[in-house]
């Protein structure tokens, strides 16, 4: 069983601004309460006999948490969540396996609260929210006494989380065939997937039904080659199509009628590395580039006058690092620094969205993936037009009865790499310096099948911040899982 409690800063603000930041408010919200994960053993060795590959692991999980939101003018937004979630994992010694998970969310928001749902009382996402078989040949091999060789394939169809790289590109639950095939120390990777609609929010705010009717299509291949224990390089394709049946919508912007289309599709090649220095410095490094078309902004940001909407060459990048120092102590102690960075429109007024997107007939330099890297608890901005530094560690804390708590801590520093570009909240335009979060966590496992998480967030503002939205932001989620 768990619990959350959030409290969060949002201020209520002017037709053309709101329009702009509630598809970010909502993809936020989900963040926060998608936060606790459900555990997962592993299963038998591959070598095990048959009497014992036969592998089952069932969990269930109890969830309620509530979130409160100040805004502007002494008006709150409230949610209550009760989240119930069972799964289920067999495994016939690697070789068959088969996953379940049954979530049933329901969800109760405050009288005339918008969180990007029209109804106060709702039962949210897809029921069946996780489920797919694997079949992999070196394990089916070795349960029949076979001694596998150095090719190997393996299939996972079915409703999963897929991670593409980094994660930076790529990290969504879709409905996916993944193909792996590996011939020595090659592996090359296959996807084709395709978005849930009734429970994916769509990158896009401004777009009709985004959190409730999404879909798109993917298609990737990724090749990664393992040098040596301590290099693996890869590259990757990405290919986004966007097939939304709700590309058209008439908005009322202050009492006048504004059509406009939505169509954005996207292509990304990337590459990178994850590696280790000896047995103490373990690093990572990936460049991405994305190309592919957009639909502009129907409307002119700087004389306010509606115009034909054109699609658009996209032509953006991003680029992540990290750097970890482990200890290798009783503790397991270590240290982090990761570096974000990606490419902002400066004729944009938002990074992601149609609505005040990019500007008719000029190229559309702004980053926009379908992917997640931790950039804060409480500000949690999308990469675009961004620089975002990372510094943070964590410890187990020794000795009894805490001998089982982890705590950490984690800062971040934003700055915007354009300071006319836009990013994927509200800001001042001309200024660089958006502010810096301190993140405090700490996961302590009280029993085997008990454990505490705790995290608190603060996010103090820089001048890339309106002078209205510069109080100091503060989140909180307390967390109590229960899992057998």
């Amino acid at each position: 069983m768990s619990a959350a409690l959030g409290l969060v800063l949002a201020l209520c603000l002017d037709p053309v601004s709101a329009a702009l930041a509630q598809g970010t408010e909502r993809e936020r919200l989900e963040r926060v309460l998608g936060d606790v994960r459900d555990p997962l053993q592993s299963g038998p060795g591959p070598n095990a006999p048959l009497t014992e590959s036969l592998y089952t692991d069932f969990g269930l999980s109890f969830r309620e948490a509530y979130l409160n939101v100040d805004n502007e003018g002494d008006t709150t937004s409230r949610l209550w969540q009760t989240r119930g979630r069972v799964y289920t994992h067999l495994s016939l010694a690697g070789a068959h396996e088969a996953y379940l998970r049954l979530n049933f969310d329901y969800r109760a928001y405050g009288e005339g609260d918008e969180f990007g749902s029209d109804d106060q009382y709702e039962l949210d996402d897809a029921i069946f929210d996780r489920w797919w078989y694997r079949f992999d040949l070196n394990n089916h091999q070795r349960m029949l006494g076979v001694k596998p060789s150095d090719f190997n394939f393996s299939i996972t169809a079915g409703r999963q989380q897929i991670h593409w790289g980094s994660g930076l590109a790529l990290e969504e639950d879709l409905y996916a065939l993944l193909a792996e095939v590996t011939a020595g120390r090659a592996t090359l990777t296959l996807l084709g997937a395709y978005t849930p609609p009734e429970s994916t929010i769509d990158f896009d705010g401004s777009r009709p039904e985004y959190d409730r009717d999404t879909r798109r299509i993917f298609l990737g291949a990724n090749l990664e080659l393992v040098v040596s224990s301590e290099l693996r390089p890869y590259v990757f394709y990405l290919a986004q199509i966007d097939e939304n049946t709700e590309d058209e919508a008439t908005l009322n912007i202050d009492g006048v009628a504004l059509d406009m289309a939505f169509e954005y599709d996207s292509q990304y090649v990337g590459g990178g590395a994850e590696g280790a220095w000896g047995e103490n410095w373990a690093w990572s490094a990936e460049g991405i580039y994305q190309f592919g078309r957009s639909l502009s902004s129907p409307f002119d940001p700087d004389t306010g006058f509606i115009v034909p909407q054109s699609k658009d060459d996209i032509s953006a990048w991003a680029a992540f690092g990290s750097l970890t120092y482990l200890f290798n102590d009783e503790n397991d102690s270590n240290l982090y620094a990761w570096l974000i960075a990606a490419s902002g429109d400066p004729d944009r007024l938002h990074s992601a969205q149609t609505f005040g997107g990019n500007e008719d007939g000029t190229q559309d330099k702004s980053f926009n993936s379908f992917g997640y890297l931790p950039t804060g608890f409480v500000l949690a901005p999308d990469p675009a037009n961004l620089l975002t530094l990372r510094l943070g560690g964590s410890t187990r804390v020794g000795g009894s009865p805490v001998s089982n708590l982890r705590i950490g801590l984690d800062g971040y520093l934003y700055a915007k790499l354009d300071e006319d570009a836009a990013v994927s909240f509200l800001d001042t335009e001309g200024e660089r310096f958006v502010g810096t979060a301190l993140d405090v966590f700490a996961r302590w496992q009280i029993l085997s099948d008990v454990s505490i998480d705790l995290r608190y967030g603060l996010f103090f503002a820089g001048d890339a911040i309106p002078e209205e939205e510069k109080d100091v932001r503060q989140l909180v989620l307390v967390g109590v899982t229960y899992a057998f």
